[in-house]
């Protein structure tokens, strides 16, 4: 990982050397680190929104500001990754530059979450399959700590390893890797 160039899911990108690179780089970024809770929380949000189902409740007036109030959420994160990729911005890795579009990306899973509760048939089902993917989550947070950085969602984690994917960042974890090499006997420790 070096020089402009990172891996991901068995492919080098040089990110900001073509739209197209970035574009690709960004797409499988994303659908290789949100959560998939996250993911089921915005394909509902959009799933609804369309169907106008968000907007069945309130006042005209509410109903105006909540639609201007998602317009600026789609806004903040359709815009930042397109802008990156319109300038073949150098990403290196997306978690650290799109750390602001997440709070936006919540906020709008949220709401999809609760359209998928609220128009659910069987809203039990739907509540436990809700909380499976929140502890599913947390479970995967807790096994990685302090290597959270390296999540990848249940869709994506077969297919991440150490071999097809960069999973050091800025070398975190070199230190520990020293101290296991002395204690195993790899890696000469010479200059």
């Amino acid at each position: 990982q070096g020089g402009g160039c990172t891996y991901l899911l068995a492919r080098e990108f040089c990110l900001g050397s073509s739209h197209h690179e970035t574009f690709f780089y960004i797409l499988l970024w994303v659908a290789a680190h949100i959560p998939l809770i996250t993911l089921v929380g915005l394909i509902g949000f959009f799933a609804f929104f369309f169907r106008g189902a968000i907007f069945q409740s309130g006042t005209e007036q509410r109903k105006v500001q909540d639609s201007f109030i998602y317009l600026l959420l789609f806004l903040q994160v359709s815009l930042v990754p397109s802008l990156a990729v319109v300038g073949k911005s150098n990403l290196y890795d997306a978690d650290r530059h799109f750390l602001f579009i997440y709070p936006p990306l919540a906020l709008l899973a949220s709401v999809g979450l609760e359209q998928i509760l609220a128009h659910s048939q069987n809203k039990k089902q739907s509540q436990i399959f809700l909380n499976l993917g929140f502890i599913s989550l947390l479970v995967s947070i807790c096994l990685l700590h302090p290597y959270q950085y390296v999540f990848s969602n249940e869709l994506m984690s077969p297919f991440t390893s150490n071999r097809n994917t960069s999973l050091d960042y800025w070398a975190f974890s070199a230190t520990e890797a020293v101290q296991q090499s002395i204690l195993n006997g790899g890696l000469p420790l010479q200059p």
